[in-house]
């Protein structure tokens, strides 16, 4: 399923699933792709970030529908249900918003490319923001003391 969502994903953005070749011998390029461990540091924090939000909006909804008694007659009635239903449709907007941050999580690591050719280093990175940095080897300058 998730590469079903990563295809209409890179056609939705036009992001092509490689970047082009640096400069150099077409034999002489290697190409590397970010850690394993570099996903789980992103996965880590997404999932605090995420876990906190979820329990903020469940402590938030517990003490609303608690302000409001569930057995008043007439507008404290009407009112309970409204806050009912905007506390769950926050949990189905929390839900959805969970789930496209962990594809653009997912995509921003794979999206991640390291290339060195005999002449240059190309690095791409980014998915919503797609950012492509090429060094020539023969513009780096050696700094000595």
């Amino acid at each position: 399923m998730y590469d079903q969502i990563k295809a209409m994903a890179l056609k939705a953005l036009k992001l092509p699933s490689e970047p082009s070749e640096p400069m150099g011998e077409a034999g002489g390029l290697k190409v590397f792709r970010a850690s394993r461990n570099y996903l789980l540091y992103r996965l880590f924090f997404w999932g605090a970030s995420n876990l906190f939000a979820a329990a903020a909006l469940l402590v938030a909804g517990a003490v609303a529908l608690q302000v409001i008694p569930q057995k008043a007659v007439g507008h404290q009635t009407e009112a309970y249900f409204l806050v009912l239903g905007i506390w769950l449709l926050l949990l189905v907007l929390a839900a959805a918003k969970t789930a496209l941050s962990y594809v653009l999580t997912r995509l921003d690591y794979e999206m991640r490319w390291y290339m060195v050719s005999d002449r240059s280093l190309r690095i791409r990175e980014g998915v919503t923001f797609v950012q492509e940095i090429t060094m020539t080897f023969a513009k780096v300058e050696a700094y000595t003391r």
